[in-house]
């Protein structure tokens, strides 16, 4: 029992020392589930919206659920001569792929499309806090805002149901964050980061 109430009194003080990264994170989680509503609520059976990826992934892991991130030649399709799924398409946006296929994998083709979309806009939010925050030497609120703009424009709900890829700006806006730290500071390790955030880009969508 000693060590519960230990625990209890130390969780409470750092709970009481960090309550705004925490205000931060659930705030960011009720904007995510409030504004993709039944993607969330009934996330195995809505999508928010129809294009060319939510076409792709979406499709080509429920017709072939045990495929791998590239789905190449089968015949539960154009039958029984079949045809590979395959797209020049899954090359240019690797990152995206594999990161859809994973998800589809734990919950689903549909669920699976969902979850990488609410994972968009948690880590768009929550980078351009970060970044925010840090430029402006702790100004938390404004950080706060900015976030909550970066990630959740009314340009960015009709997208992001379509094109996941809109979701993940965080990746561009730590290119910016990254590129600033090393005017900074440089160092051959952020240098590393720039370079490996800018490849990512690239490669996602």
């Amino acid at each position: 029992m000693e060590k519960i109430r230990v625990w209890l009194k130390r969780s409470g003080e750092y709970l009481r020392k960090h309550w705004f990264i925490f205000f931060v994170i659930v705030s960011y989680a009720a904007f995510t589930v409030y504004y993709m509503g039944p993607a969330i609520t009934n996330c195995q059976n809505f999508v928010n919206g129809f294009g060319d990826s939510t076409g792709g992934p979406i499709w080509k892991y429920s017709v072939n659920a045990n495929s791998g991130p590239y789905v190449g030649y089968q015949t539960n399709t154009n039958y029984p001569e079949g045809e590979s799924l395959m797209s020049a398409v899954d090359v240019s946006s690797v990152g995206q792929t594999m990161l859809i296929w994973g998800a589809s994998k734990i919950a689903g083709p549909t669920c699976g499309y969902n979850v990488v979309n609410a994972v968009g806009f948690m880590v768009t939010a929550l980078t351009m806090f970060g970044f925010i925050f840090w430029l402006t030497n702790r100004s938390r609120w404004i950080a706060w805002l900015a976030g909550y703009a970066a990630a959740f424009t009314p340009y960015f709900q009709v997208k992001v149901g379509i094109h996941p890829g809109y979701g993940f700006s965080a990746l561009l806006i730590g290119v910016v964050w990254a590129f600033f730290a090393l005017l900074k500071q440089p160092t051959l390790k952020r240098a590393l980061l720039l370079g490996g955030l800018v490849a990512a880009c690239v490669y996602f969508d």
